[in-house]
């Protein structure tokens, strides 16, 4: 029998709550174990080889369109074959079309890595964007715009997005990412993500979505083969430019206790990185949270858990 953190479906306060899950270890029942502490140790990072796009996902429904995480490239191939029509094509449309190109392309890497992600673009007044049992608040353009904000409503809280911005969702059970590109006096363009099933340990690329230069983050779990007191975790990213990314680890069950947080500097091209996590009485399964800098394309290339 496999081991979750959480039910796939479950009733709080007479809602019913899909969240987020994460597949354990068998030696995780131990309580202990799942309530360990857990600290990171120097990272020795090295970079191995160019920053490379080969190997990504396809993005269902967009088949002809440009391989490549580039959003202006991707854009003006929308452009291209929907140009835009009085009262048939408009301008959020096409941004909708090139984020969903990039949500759809994000899913199917998540899918082939073992898992589940729901990514969805559009307009959040109508037709709406929904990402299973969370959506937007379907209001105009110019009010979202007026007060400075979208909200984005789930069955265990909302939490607001940036016009334009971004924000993650992170509640005990559920992870979730929006975004606010555009918006107009009625129309506006948002980007809804949900983490329904996190990879665990992952060995296939998977890309950061990023839409207009904001750069979603990337949820995995960290789960080693036995309980010990000190793992290894070995992992490849690979950017298009030098930058930061944050690594914050949270805990299984409960997403909003971080246990730590570290900040992972890399250089272009492919970066190995190699970082010890150091736990009491042992390290625990965790959520890990990757978060690269903006106007950054960059990709998990794998993560391993020693032992």
């Amino acid at each position: 029998m496999v081991l979750y953190n959480f039910p796939f479906k479950m009733k709080i306060a007479g809602e019913i709550v899909f969240p987020t899950v994460a597949k354990l270890p068998e030696w995780a029942t131990n309580t202990a174990y799942r309530n360990a502490v857990a600290m990171p140790g120097k990272p020795e990072i090295s970079v191995v080889g160019p920053f490379s796009e080969i190997g990504l996902g396809r993005a269902l429904g967009f088949e002809d369109a440009p391989e490549t995480m580039d959003w202006d490239a991707i854009l003006s191939w929308v452009k291209d074959i929907a140009p835009i029509e009085e009262e048939q094509i408009t301008e959020w449309m096409q941004t909708a079309a090139a984020a969903n190109v990039i949500c759809s392309r994000f899913m199917d890497e998540y899918k082939r890595a073992g898992s589940l992600v729901i990514a969805k673009s559009g307009d959040p007044y109508i037709p709406g964007v929904k990402a299973e049992d969370l959506e937007f608040v379907p209001e105009k353009g110019m009010t979202v715009a007026n007060r400075g904000y979208g909200v984005v409503s789930t069955p265990v809280g909302n939490f607001n997005v940036p016009v334009p911005g971004k924000a993650m969702g992170v509640f005990k059970n559920i992870l979730a990412w929006g975004a606010v590109l555009e918006s107009f006096l009625v129309q506006w363009t948002g980007v809804l993500m949900k983490f329904r099933e996190l990879v665990t340990n992952p060995q296939n690329r998977i890309s950061f979505p990023s839409f207009k230069g904001l750069t979603a983050p990337l949820f995995l779990t960290h789960s080693s083969s036995i309980p010990a007191p000190v793992n290894l975790a070995e992992f490849s990213i690979s950017t298009d430019k030098p930058q930061t990314v944050v690594l914050r680890a949270r805990n299984v069950d409960d997403y909003r206790d971080v246990l730590f947080e570290d900040k992972i500097k890399l250089q272009k091209g492919q970066n190995i990185v190699y970082s010890p996590i150091f736990g009491f009485p042992v390290v625990p399964a965790m959520v890990i949270e990757l978060q690269p800098e903006d106007n950054t394309s960059t990709i998990l290339d794998y993560w391993k858990a020693y032992p």
